[in-house]
């Protein structure tokens, strides 16, 4: 029987990933006006920059007096490309006590990660210091498979694996509309500890018909880190060459791999070449 279901891209199923620094707390105005700095840095790779705000609200109390509006406060900026489709690309975003970076454009591993690295680098020059201590870092992947078929014809073992640990055998028996959502902690080499959070889910979207997967993988901090720019640089020494933002990042890709290969199908790991 015809396979209907394909990858949402030719060569891979990658149709987001998102790199995740948190802080402790969030980060003040000065820490923002500093990140904003780097619209001349940014310009060709990321030309639009956008100040993020939030408005207040005071209620004065009473049907008949009009709301105070408080003036807009700085709550962060975000740095971004688009496609000529007018789609988002790629986005830095540093908000609150977060900074992401989201690209929508995958190729391989080792391209994205040399781009995203750079840019992370260039924010923790801007914000390092005691008071801005990371509590976890995190990478997200978005695998997506388009089903192109009557939904009486959808299999579920055209993308997974039905023997896979991380699904139920409901699922293969619900047709094309599931879900499976789930999360787990395992230990690390380079951190305490991991938190997975896997879900998968099959649902229409729009005129056609989706399977995404979603793992986040999350490195908590017992003791915040508080140099951040210490990490992306190594050791003198054989053993600590690697800076521990590279050893952090390239442990959770790793992860990630490993959870895909033991959730798809052998057919659908050949075709978006998990292997290789």
């Amino acid at each position: 029987m015809k396979k209907n279901t394909k990858p949402v891209n030719k060569t891979h199923s990658i149709a987001e990933v998102a790199f995740v620094f948190q802080f402790a707390s969030d980060f003040i105005d000065a820490d923002i006006n500093r990140v904003m700095s780097l619209k001349h840095i940014l310009k060709d790779q990321l030309p639009n920059m956008e100040p993020i705000q939030a408005i207040g609200i005071q209620l004065q109390g009473g049907s008949v007096n009009p709301p105070n509006f408080l003036p807009a406060k700085l709550m962060g900026v975000s740095f971004s490309c688009f496609g000529k489709d007018g789609s988002v690309e790629k986005l830095l975003k540093i908000e609150k006590n977060m900074v992401v970076v989201n690209v929508m454009t995958y190729t391989r591993w080792s391209a994205v990660w040399d781009e995203v690295r750079n840019y992370l680098q260039l924010v923790a020059e801007k914000i390092s210091g005691p008071e801005n201590q990371v509590v976890t870092i995190g990478l997200t992947y978005i695998d997506r498979f388009v089903y192109e078929g009557k939904a009486m014809e959808y299999r579920c073992t055209d993308v997974f694996n039905e023997a896979s640990e991380f699904l139920t055998s409901r699922a293969f028996k619900a047709g094309p509309y599931w879900h499976v959502h789930q999360g787990w902690f395992e230990p690390s080499e380079v951190a305490p500890r991991c938190l997975n959070i896997l879900n998968i889910n099959s649902a229409d979207a729009g005129n056609e018909h989706h399977t995404t997967i979603e793992h986040r993988g999350v490195f908590q901090f017992l003791d915040p880190i508080s140099n951040i720019k210490s990490m992306f640089f190594g050791g003198d020494d054989e053993s600590s060459k690697e800076s521990k933002i590279d050893q952090f990042f390239t442990k959770l890709h790793e992860n990630n791999k490993e959870v895909l290969l033991k959730t798809l199908s052998k057919e659908m790991i050949k075709e978006i070449q998990l292997e290789g």
